[in-house]
């Protein structure tokens, strides 16, 4: 390891008694706070606007870029992908400062709104809150907290290990729901209940328990290739609480089947930095067998194209070149759609 750090039949679905895009929460003084549903002009995450939504997992600035340039709704400030390219497991290694600075970067070159993937939170209620906080003070629009049990692992890495105990789980969703400052920000909780095979039933149960604590969404997550147990689950919800796939290992499906399953965000969490791997390594290789940079510059981004990525353009007096730092000066927006 690199750091320390109630049921019903789920045929019948399962109702929290409260959660979901705009419903009432206690607020840090105990009294109900009316959370409203987000919407795309405020820099929130959806409204009524918004139908459906498709998020990137990005892990820099560029990625970041080259998302909101491709159409993509918003950003998905991925762990594991943030992890990799720091050449890191997604093993809870990177500080909770590094990784400030990284979502930092994320949401200052782009447009697009963010939702950071908090692992497990990084500790307890008073560890949520403070978090929360720190993320909320760079611009970041989302948090999410998965309820899988220090030290965290990825889900990816096939390995068995504890949950968090539901209700302290909930807890933390209540803590990071009490210490935003603005309502606009997103609070998701995301269950590994079908990861560590604990079957349908508790999943709902757990994910009923984080939308009565004020989970703004909920993220079911499954590692099989088969999309039949998400399916099932988006089947039993019984909740106005939205619900968030990412089709990693089942990527068969399509992302409008996921919509009309039930499921409202569909997140392509890694997609990014599997891609930049096997790019890099194919160019590096090829340099390395050619021993001449022009086979590789066929297959390769310009100089030009990089330029444009990053908002750089000459300047006629043959000065340095000019900047356009867009994330900073623009309000963060997210593409409406449908």
């Amino acid at each position: 390891m690199c750091k320390a750090a109630d049921g019903t039949d789920p045929k019948a679905g399962h109702r929290p008694t409260s959660g979901g895009v705009g419903h009432d929460v206690p607020d840090s003084q105990g009294q109900p706070e009316r959370t409203e549903g987000m919407s795309a002009h405020s820099g929130g995450l959806w409204g009524g606007e918004l139908d459906t939504i498709i998020l990137a997992g990005v892990f820099d600035g560029a990625s970041s870029l080259l998302a909101e340039e491709t159409g993509f709704d918003g950003l998905w400030a991925s762990s594991y992908s943030i992890s990799a390219a720091c050449g890191l497991p997604d093993a809870g290694c990177l500080s909770i400062t590094a990784l400030l600075s990284i979502w930092e970067r994320i949401v200052s070159a782009s447009s697009l709104a963010v939702i950071a993937d908090c692992d497990n939170g990084f500790g307890d209620e008073r560890a949520v809150a403070k978090l929360v906080q720190r993320a909320e003070s760079i611009g970041v629009k989302g948090v999410c907290i998965e309820d899988n049990a220090y030290p965290k692992r990825s889900s990816l890495y096939g390995e068995r290990h504890e949950l968090t105990p539901a209700q302290e789980h909930a807890s933390k969703v209540a803590a990071a729901k009490s210490a935003r400052s603005s309502r606009e920000l997103l609070v998701v909780a995301r269950t590994e209940a079908l990861v560590q095979q604990h079957g349908i039933e508790e999943a709902l149960e757990r994910a009923s328990a984080y939308a009565e604590a004020g989970a703004d969404a909920i993220l079911i997550h499954s590692v099989k290739r088969d999309p039949a147990e998400v399916l099932a689950f988006a089947a039993a919800w019984n909740s106005p609480v939205p619900l968030m796939a990412v089709p990693t290992t089942y990527d068969s499906i399509r992302v409008d089947e996921l919509f009309s399953a039930g499921f409202r965000v569909v997140v392509f969490a890694n997609y990014a930095i599997r891609a930049a791997v096997a790019a890099m390594r194919s160019t590096m290789a090829l340099l390395m067998r050619s021993r001449t940079g022009s086979d590789a510059s066929t297959s390769i981004a310009s100089v030009q194209d990089v330029n444009g990525l990053v908002r750089t353009s000459p300047r006629s007096d043959g000065g340095s070149p000019l900047v356009s730092f867009g994330g900073r000066e623009r309000a963060h927006r997210l593409r409406a759609v449908g």
